[in-house]
């Protein structure tokens, strides 16, 4: 990590930490540790930058940390506070889409696996290559605005959970792409709702309430 860190420029480390509030003192005096000691490295250190996930329980946590004094846990690692909203518009399915497109973490013979090319060799060729998970981000949208819509709570903003978000990814995946029973099918927008309409559908309409 530390070795890592300093051969870049801006010579800092991401800590990510989800179910934060699970998280006890001692955690908390651990990451410190860790803290401190990348800070000591080299002769300008390494700065350690700490993100926290959880639910609202972490606004308590920080709450506690500072009624007992523990106001250098707040400084080090609770001193903004970011919302997760949600999937929101259609901008975020893009940039989530798109972030999968970019992915380079499978790859064969060292080559980078493209979903697309994978999940749905005919269309890729048909396109000549140039077809892209993003390229279904418009009709999701749709498909997403399509349910709400139907749905009891319409007159709420719509926010989509990621766990909802990834699992209709999945369902779409295993209907259409050239694993499915049926083979390849490169689905359409009623295709997409009929996909979103499969996955927790209760806990969709609970997210937009």
């Amino acid at each position: 990590m530390a070795t890592d860190a300093i051969g870049t420029s801006a010579k800092k480390v991401i800590l990510f930490i989800d179910e934060a509030t699970n998280l006890t003192e001692k955690d908390f005096g651990w990451i410190s540790g860790l803290y401190n000691d990348l800070e000591s490295i080299d002769s300008h250190g390494v700065r350690l930058i700490t993100m926290l996930f959880g639910m609202p329980g972490l606004k308590g946590m920080k709450s506690n940390f500072i009624r007992s004094g523990r106001t250098d846990i707040v400084a080090r690692f609770m001193i903004k506070e970011f919302p997760f909203t949600g999937i929101t518009s259609e901008m975020d399915v893009l940039f989530l889409l798109g972030a999968i497109d970019k992915s380079t973490k499978y790859k064969i013979n060292d080559k980078p696996i493209n979903i697309m090319e994978t999940l749905f060799p005919k269309k890729f060729k048909e396109m000549k290559g140039k077809l892209c998970l993003v390229d279904l981000t418009h009709t999701l949208w749709h498909a997403f605005l399509a349910c709400e819509s139907d749905s009891k709570s319409a007159k709420k903003e719509m926010s989509i959970g990621m766990q909802i978000f990834m699992d209709t990814l999945t369902e779409i995946f295993q209907s259409y792409s050239c694993y499915s029973s049926l083979g390849e099918n490169y689905p359409g927008v009623t295709d997409l709702i009929k996909c979103v309409q499969k996955v927790d559908y209760k806990e969709f309409e609970s997210i937009t309430e």
